[in-house]
């Protein structure tokens, strides 16, 4: 989370919502609520740090799960292919 904080996708308040939670499970819950409704450079900025931190098979699985957010899917394809650079790039 501090990378996408980094990033500027989440905020103090929205790391503290996400702490709040009990278990993982409702953590990553809370976690992906708030990256769908951040846009897709959210979403592109989660996926990236996923595939950073060692998590390609979550990538995967959420790229494909995300198969009806077309805005998202597409720029996952810009970002693999060189053409969508992020500010940590």
């Amino acid at each position: 989370m501090r990378e996408l904080a980094t990033q500027g996708i989440l905020h103090h308040v929205q790391i503290e919502d996400i702490n709040g939670h009990r278990t993982s499970k409702l953590k990553a819950a809370r976690l992906l609520e708030i990256i769908t409704s951040c846009g897709p450079k959210a979403f592109t900025t989660f996926y990236e740090v996923l595939l950073k931190t060692g998590y390609r098979k979550l990538a995967e699985q959420l790229r494909k799960s995300s198969k009806d957010n077309k805005v998202a899917d597409n720029d996952v394809k810009d970002l693999e292919q060189g053409k969508l650079k992020l500010a940590s790039a």
